[in-house]
């Protein structure tokens, strides 16, 4: 099958053409790197990738797919003893730089959570 597909982007990792077939118009299979190469350059500890990566699919053309809770893929961290806090969503998708605002997150395992970080920066959490 021809493909107009230039690479696929998880979290910070590229995934260049020819580490991935396309199967059809709405299918694409691809060999993920490990959860730890998908965190951003300065990451602050303990990140270790696991949690939730954007996908990103661009196109020859230079046009990408859009970033939201149906493209994003979840690393679980399957060697910790306890349950592992899952992201699934955020509501709203964006804010004002300016200002600071409430944002929901949806998703499993928050029960304990003791912080909330955005970017690397911490959050009051309220419940």
């Amino acid at each position: 099958m021809t493909s107009d597909v230039a690479g696929i982007e998880v979290g910070t990792w590229q995934i260049p053409p020819a580490a991935l077939t396309v199967n059809s118009s709405t299918s694409i299979t691809a060999t993920f790197p490990v959860s730890a190469d998908t965190t951003p350059p300065g990451a602050p500890a303990p990140q270790d990738g696991s949690g939730p990566a954007e996908v990103i699919v661009t196109l020859l053309n230079g046009r990408s797919s859009a970033p939201g809770s149906a493209a994003t893929m979840e690393y679980v961290d399957e060697s910790a003893t306890s349950t592992v806090p899952s992201v699934t969503g955020v509501s709203p998708y964006g804010g004002s730089q300016s200002g600071a605002a409430p944002v929901t997150i949806f998703g499993s395992g928050f029960t304990g959570a003791t912080k909330v970080t955005f970017g690397g920066s911490r959050r009051q959490a309220s419940r």
